[in-house]
Formats: structure tokens, sequence, C-alpha cells
């Protein structure tokens, strides 16, 4: 068992982050030291209370934005990248509650005073001007031609293996081997035109 709190040295935080992530403690306890900014291979998360810190000059509604944030950010602990596909939160309201049997899960969070639960997390969609770029490669409707700029270096950068051994052939297509297929073409076109002379001087020097 661990603990992580403002009042410990940061070198003593580090040794609970440390300790937790080699699997040497299986609980840490934490206050909101811990709610943001760390990847660390939790699959549970127990939040108790529903309130986080105090800023008695701060508003009601201030007050419970930063709750809110803050309390999502800590379930959002559990279930990270490369540590597990799903993961659980349990919320532990700060007071008795009480429901009427059969209500619903949104009811019962108002009644926890967990209305965050109720609520969208407020991440933002995330889209990419290269997402027409992946649909084309993905639906084998790819012209390198056609390409714009911002696509032409990306797809420099991406492979897809669709099937055994395709991501070669994708990288065979990429802009940088397109640039150099016609750069070379060209310079056949212009050792052609130049006459057998410059034809043998291009063949010796591949012998050499």
């Amino acid at each position: 068992m661990g603990v992580h709190t403002g009042a410990l040295l940061r070198e003593e935080q580090r040794a609970s982050e440390m300790a937790f992530d080699r699997d040497r403690i299986r609980v840490l306890f934490a206050t909101g030291t811990l709610s943001q900014g760390l990847n660390l291979p939790a699959t549970a998360v127990v939040i108790g209370g529903t309130q986080m810190g105090f800023d008695q000059n701060a508003s009601a509604t201030e007050r419970e934005r930063r709750s809110r944030t803050q309390l999502l950010n800590a379930i959002g602990r559990a279930g990270r990248a490369y540590t597990s596909a799903r993961s659980i939160a349990v919320v532990v309201p700060g007071r008795a509650t009480h429901v009427a049997a059969g209500a619903n899960g949104a009811q019962v969070a108002r009644a926890a005073d967990a209305h965050f639960l109720t609520q969208e997390d407020a991440a933002n969609d995330i889209g990419s001007r290269l997402d027409s770029l992946i649909e084309k490669v993905l639906g084998g409707t790819l012209e390198i031609g056609t390409l714009e700029g911002e696509e032409q270096s990306a797809f420099s950068f991406l492979s897809f293996a669709v099937g055994s051994g395709d991501a070669p052939g994708v990288i065979r297509r990429t802009w940088a081997v397109h640039s150099a297929g016609a750069t070379d073409q060209a310079r056949a076109r212009t050792s052609s035109s130049s006459g057998g002379t410059g034809c043998s001087r291009r063949t010796r020097g591949a012998e050499r």
C-alpha cells in the first residue's frame, strides 16, 4: 500500500509512483495530486466524496466545475493505454444517500451529489485534415498524383497492413518514392534523347 499527497516531497511522491508502476504495491491512496497527468497501471479507482478542494472566493458554479473536472480526471486514471482495455470507477458519496426503489442511474447520481456522472466529460472531439487521406488508403482509391501538400508529407510516414505483406506496397506508393521514380524516368528520357554516346556512358557507369 502506498500514499501520494501534496504533503509529501516530490521525491517521496515519485517513489510511490514507481512502486505502484512496478507492482511493488497494489493499492495507492492519493489526493488530487494524482487526478491528472500520470499513466499508472490502475484498473480500478475508488473516489471518496464528490467534492474536491474548497475556495471560499469561488462561486458555487466555479467550485462545481473544478470538482467535476478533477473527479473526471481521477476516474480517467484507470484503464490507461497499454494497461487495460476496461476499467471500473466506484464513487462513494460524501453523505448518506437515499433513493427510491427503481431509480435510474441519473437519479442516483443526482441524489449522491455526483452530477458529473450524468454529464459529458468535456472532452474535445479530435478531427484531422488527413481523414480523407486515410479513407482513400483504406478504400483502395488513393491516387498519389492528386494528393495535397499535407497529405503528401503525411503519407510518406504512413503504412497500412491490411493484409500480410501489404505495408511494403503502401510504402512503395509514398510520395517520396513516387517523386524519386519520376526523377529517374526524366533522366532516362534525357539520356535516350542525347543519342548512343550518352547511353553507353550510363551503361559503363552502372557496370563500374
